[in-house]
């Protein structure tokens, strides 16, 4: 079967990279959660043409007493490498603005296409792959991130690139271009959110289960070493940098952690007033009394922001909207769980299935700890890579009810007749973000 991207494919990539583009053309800082500093970063590379120290007083947060630099913020290169070459052309503001937004914007393009590609290699079906991309892309949240600077959308499009090139090693024994594509993803996993990391560890553990169960590899031990080698030289010469540098400059501290509440400390000794994190369990609160807080708003909030709560949370789509996802989404799951009683999975589902589980129950888990442990933080953006594992169960039913139906060969055609059920799914779900976007998101504009 032709696993190619067809013009419908491409069609929707073009929409989602208009969309993107259009909302980051039009949205205004004020309503860019944590923009505002990120962009301290990308002005500062912009205006001196080298990476910061991270001391420098024009990066430091105002209130908080610490620099993003301490932190993953690849998005912030390249919203400055992307100044560098508009400011050649304008210099109008919002463009210059625009420009330090275009991370975000090719990271949500691409969540669009590696969900396509991934789609057509998991799916016997064309329309189950567009579903799949069309869960994850048209979710408002996930085109907002697409609008403004911020490191969630680079870390979903991570996780889209390696899918793809995880599937694709499994179906092709793990070839070199396979292998380089998820070192690439993991390179760009580590240096876009924390909260990603989980894929990278399951993504490993995939690797070694798919090379030991294919019958095809010889002398696997020998294999799997020269394998992880090349992906982890790869991985090392693009993401190393930023912990090696970390680590120089930062007395052993790679991740940032200790020199950000040290910084914040030596300021709050001086009798600078910050701003205070919320941390339940330095305040001696029980894990428990976080789901109880404010009337349950942790678990609230962040199924809501999920879905899409806009601005500094403070924009919400109507009660109904909410009403209407969580009812498509609970379809999707309902089909998905009568189809996988039905028929079992073959090997590279199975084990896509509990790669893809394992990851977001990690990523939910960190969303929970660092809420706990360090600041409260109801958002459902920390958790929105695994929006591909929903959409994923979602395609997969899906995919299953549509073939039994009409066969492998009629669920190919192009004929929207032969796979109606999916293409509603689809075309609904597309109806409610267009509601989305122009009864809320264009509150924004």
């Amino acid at each position: 079967m032709d696993k190619r991207l067809q013009f419908l494919d491409w069609v929707m990539i073009a929409v989602v990279f208009a969309l993107c583009t259009c909302c980051a053309l039009v949205i205004d800082p004020d309503y860019c959660p944590d923009e505002s500093r990120r962009k301290l970063v990308s002005d500062w590379i912009f205006s001196n043409a080298a990476l910061p120290l991270g001391n420098e007083p024009e990066i430091i947060i105002p209130g908080y007493g610490f620099s993003y630099t301490v932190r993953p913020y690849l998005s912030a290169i390249m919203g400055a490498a992307s100044m560098h070459v508009v400011c050649h052309l304008t210099t109008d503001p919002a463009i210059l603005l625009a420009a330090t937004r275009i991370c975000s914007i090719l990271s949500i393009t691409a969540v669009c296409y590696y969900c396509l590609k991934a789609g057509r290699q998991l799916f016997v079906s064309k329309h189950a792959a567009r579903l799949f991309a069309g869960i994850v892309c048209f979710l408002p949240q996930v085109i907002f991130l697409g609008s403004y600077q911020n490191n969630d959308a680079l870390s979903l499009a991570s996780v889209c690139m390696m899918l793809y090139y995880l599937v694709l090693g499994a179906r092709q024994h793990w070839n070199v271009c396979a292998c380089i594509g998820v070192a690439l993803g993991m390179a760009l996993c580590l240096l876009a959110y924390y909260n990603a990391y989980g894929w990278i560890l399951m993504a490993i553990v995939f690797c070694l289960v798919s090379c030991l169960q294919d019958t095809e590899i010889p002398r696997k031990p020998l294999f799997i070493a020269k394998r992880a080698a090349l992906i982890g030289g790869i991985v090392i010469v693009l993401a190393g940098w930023h912990f090696v540098r970390n680590a120089i400059l930062l007395d052993g501290d790679f991740l940032g952690f200790r020199t950000e509440a040290l910084t914040r400390q030596q300021l709050q000794d001086q009798g600078v007033e910050l701003i205070r994190y919320t941390n339940l369990y330095q305040d001696g609160y029980p894990l428990s009394y976080m789901f109880q807080l404010y009337d349950g708003m942790f678990l609230s909030y962040t199924l809501k922001s999920y879905v899409g709560v806009f601005g500094y949370m403070n924009i919400f789509l109507p009660e109904i909207m909410y009403g209407l996802y969580l009812g498509m989404i609970l379809m999707g799951i309902l089909v998905y769980a009568a189809v996988s009683f039905t028929y079992k999975k073959n090997p590279l589902q199975r084990n896509i299935m509990w790669m893809m589980l394992g990851a977001s129950i990690i990523t939910i888990a960190l969303h929970i700890a660092h809420s706990y442990f360090r600041d409260f933080q109801a958002q459902g953006r920390y958790i929105l890579t695994t929006a591909v594992f929903l959409a994923w169960m979602i395609a997969y039913g899906f995919d299953h009810v549509e073939v039994r139906s009409h066969g492998a060969e009629a669920a190919n055609r192009c004929s929207i007749s032969a796979a109606l059920f999916t293409n509603g799914m689809l075309l609904i779900w597309i109806a409610l973000f267009v509601c989305a976007l122009t009864n809320t998101m264009s509150q924004m504009f």
